[in-house]
């Protein structure tokens, strides 16, 4: 058995080691300013809507992951008579992406009531099972949340359960967002 050793010298005395972009570039703090800034704003001008949303918030498990974003519907200062809008809504909207094809149903929270889980489209690619669900919530709600965020339960008739927490920093952009854009109405309508 025959051994080859290569040994390449540099010149240096030291390893060096070379800059790795991702993790020497300081990373940004997420701060509710922060995300303020990076909102995802989109408007429909068939309908004349406008939709204002947090940057996603994703939670990982095993099996499972979770995108999360607060999302506001407004109406614009043109409405056409095409828009059935009359106050602005609020909900979670919550991408689904998992290895298991459970479907929920129900949602709790300890600190939010009422809640209704609203099922939407799903698909299968590539062994994945994607599935969108949105929560309506009331500005009333995000206000309560503003200092400790909130959780949700996921479940279904099978008792099978996915926990959801979102931060206050994402609530506190949120309410953030949704002063600005009223704001931004109540002066063009003057």
């Amino acid at each position: 058995m025959i051994v080859i050793t290569f040994i390449l010298f540099n010149g240096c005395s030291q390893p060096v080691a070379a800059p790795l972009p991702h993790v020497d570039k300081k990373l940004p703090t997420i701060t509710a300013h922060y995300l303020f800034e990076h909102r995802i704003v989109s408007h429909n001008p068939l309908l004349q809507t406008e939709y204002i949303a947090t940057l996603p918030y994703e939670i990982r498990t095993f099996d499972e992951s979770y995108r999360l974003y607060l999302v506001a519907n407004f109406k614009t200062a043109h409405q056409s008579l095409k828009t059935t809008i009359k106050e602005p809504s609020y909900y979670l909207r919550v991408e689904r992406n998992a290895k298991n094809w459970r479907d929920f149903t129900q949602v709790y929270s300890p600190s939010l009531t009422s809640l209704v889980l609203e099922s939407h489209d799903s698909h299968i690619r590539q062994g994945q099972f994607y599935k969108n669900y949105t929560i309506a919530l009331s500005k009333k709600q995000l206000l309560a949340s503003r200092k400790r965020g909130f959780r949700v339960t996921l479940t279904n008739r099978h008792k099978d359960q996915s926990l959801l927490a979102l931060p206050k920093t994402y609530v506190e952009a949120f309410l953030m967002m949704i002063d600005e854009t009223e704001h931004t109405a109540t002066r063009e309508q003057e």
